[in-house]
């Protein structure tokens, strides 16, 4: 069963189409409009702690989010001591640091935090934090350059 099916144009008068399996295999090319490539994720699945990379990037975007109170990110940041992750983005990309975390479930995730958070002093990336619908959990961190 496909789930996914993106349509883009690679010249004026060619369009490519392409189905995924799943909606985590097509890695966002919205950001990469210029270019004909186009990254397609192909998951690991584990269950490990979050790197402290990671858990910088969930406490950034929860941080920056401006119609989060302190209250609701304090309990989000209080999530991330019991919260594993289960799948990490294969790519190819290696500034694509996208991860679904153990609340995941498929078709339940809706963003809570998004923004452009800068790493370093000069790399910008979009960061958008999700959680599961029903259980208010954690589920997934995208991150796109």
């Amino acid at each position: 069963m496909a789930y996914t099916t993106a349509n883009f144009g690679l010249q004026s008068n060619q369009t490519m189409e392409l189905t995924f399996e799943s909606p985590w295999q097509c890695c966002s090319f919205l950001s990469r409009s210029r270019s004909p490539l186009v990254y397609v994720r192909s998951p690991t699945i584990m269950k490990r702690e979050l790197t402290v990379q990671e858990k910088w990037w969930v406490e950034e975007a929860l941080n920056q989010e401006p119609e989060l109170n302190e209250l609701e990110k304090s309990a989000y940041k209080l999530q991330l001591k019991d919260l594993k992750v289960i799948e990490e983005c294969d790519c190819g990309d290696p500034l694509c640091g996208s991860v679904k975390f153990s609340n995941y479930v498929q078709g339940h995730s809706v963003a809570i935090a998004d923004g452009v958070i800068q790493k370093d002093s000069s790399e910008e990336f979009l960061v958008i934090l999700f959680i599961d619908k029903r259980s208010d959990r954690l589920s997934e961190l995208e991150i796109v350059k």
